[in-house]
């Protein structure tokens, strides 16, 4: 589970096993929101949000925990591309999430670079050490995208389908025998 030190701005992976945070409280630390949720977790000895505001994306993290197979699910098509946080944004994540802390905003300033650089991996775009296979499945160029936020239960079905039906592909299978339980 990927998340973020509300201290430092760094982001980091949790292993979910027996000798590690509480399962449910790690689960409630990696969808706090700092924008929407408005508190952090605390995780033992420390304090934390979100990951996707650190490392959206944290695939060189998992290659240097030693995993060597990766699927990669995106929401977004191989063409895209995150921007740099416009002026609203910023000034918004320092007041709210930041709190003038130097090293958070420099974290917030940074995380789009972080996820470009994950992306670039993702699609082989930079190829990943020798021995690690990364095989990523995304939404067609044109298609429906779902992002974190999206609430519409039609698109997030019509998002889901599209998703199922794109897995069934990667793996060879037939998308047409998918039982669509979600109409």
């Amino acid at each position: 589970m990927s998340l973020a030190d509300a201290t430092t701005g760094e982001g980091f992976l949790v292993r979910a096993e027996k000798d590690g945070p509480p399962l449910m409280d790690v689960l409630k630390a990696s969808a706090a929101h700092p924008l929407l949720y408005n508190r952090n977790v605390r995780l033992r000895e420390r304090t934390c949000f979100d990951g996707a505001f650190a490392n959206p994306l944290p695939i060189q993290d998992a290659i240097d925990s030693g995993c060597t197979d990766l699927l990669v699910i995106l929401t977004l098509p191989a063409s895209y591309l995150e921007s740099a946080p416009g002026f609203f944004l910023r000034q918004l994540f320092i007041w709210k999430c930041a709190r003038g802390d130097a090293r958070l905003v420099e974290a917030g300033l940074q995380v789009h670079r972080v996820d470009n650089i994950s992306r670039d991996l993702a699609f082989a775009r930079q190829l990943p050490p020798a021995g690690v296979n990364i095989a990523t499945i995304c939404p067609p160029e044109g298609e429906l995208a779902v992002s974190r936020t999206t609430k519409s239960a039609r698109a997030l079905r019509a998002g889901t389908l599209l998703g199922a039906r794109t897995a069934l592909l990667a793996f060879g299978a037939d998308p047409n025998q998918l039982v669509e339980v979600l109409r």
